[in-house]
């Protein structure tokens, strides 16, 4: 399997397709519009296999401005299982996240939720957790 690193690039470039997301393999200084920072949530070493499984976290950040429910709309549809702005349906487009792992898939999207970033500044983020599980 590839390295980490590798895994949180090829999941980011995988979502930079999508129509108007900024797609990070870390967080930035600061974010730019509507954005999703892939990091790490946990490996699970597997030693009878000799393969670890490697759970990424996809947070997706809408800026709240103004107009909570454009933030909201937004959110849903990069949240939804289908559409062209769906993740889940870029990770399915491609499992193996151009051929760097055997397989990656959604396994649950956590809820919504406001976070200000960077922390401090007051600029705030209608928020949601996708957790994707690389093998």
């Amino acid at each position: 399997m590839a390295t980490l690193a590798a895994l949180r690039q090829a999941l980011a470039d995988q979502l930079a397709g999508i129509t108007g997301l900024r797609a990070h393999a870390s967080w930035p200084g600061t974010l730019n519009g509507t954005s999703a920072v892939v990091t790490r949530r946990q490996t699970d070493p597997d030693t009878s296999a000799g393969a670890d499984t490697i759970t990424l976290s996809v947070r997706v950040m809408v800026p709240w401005e103004s107009t909570p429910g454009r933030a909201q709309g937004e959110l849903d549809e990069l949240t939804d299982r289908f559409g062209a702005r769906s993740i889940r349906a870029a990770v399915d487009a491609d499992a193996s996240l151009g051929g760097v792992c055997d397989d990656a898939r959604v396994t649950v999207v956590e809820a919504d939720n406001l976070v200000e970033y960077p922390p401090g500044t007051g600029v705030q983020y209608l928020s949601a957790e996708i957790v994707v599980e690389v093998l």
